[in-house]
């Protein structure tokens, strides 16, 4: 899931992240986010991302990186013309299963 700390939709979504990782957890299921955050250093960036987690996500239980140049943004988004939030789903051989589902509500 590609998310940004300034993007209202990705704090809303980050509660049904969390269900679909405690529900799918025992099938092999690993939820990732990936946080965009323009900073001058990783360290920079976690320090940011770190206080937004514990202030908006407090009960995470799936692992999140953070991307503070926009690389790893470009790479996957440009492609699909999407914009965040965005869900890739992998299957188990790593290839895109599916991209941004209508709703992982429904998955929960």
């Amino acid at each position: 899931m590609f998310l940004t700390t300034s993007c209202r939709g990705c704090v809303e979504i980050v509660s049904d992240l969390v269900q679909l990782q405690e529900k799918y957890r025992e099938n092999g299921l690993e939820v990732i986010g990936v946080v965009y955050k323009s900073s001058a250093s990783a360290a920079e960036g976690r320090v940011y991302l770190d206080a937004w987690l514990n202030q908006h996500c407090a009960k995470l239980n799936f692992r999140v990186a953070v991307d503070f140049t926009g690389q790893i943004l470009r790479l996957w988004m440009d492609p699909t013309h999407c914009a965040v939030p965005t869900s890739f789903i992998l299957d188990r051989g790593g290839k895109v299963a599916s991209i941004d589902p209508m709703s992982l509500g429904d998955l929960c």
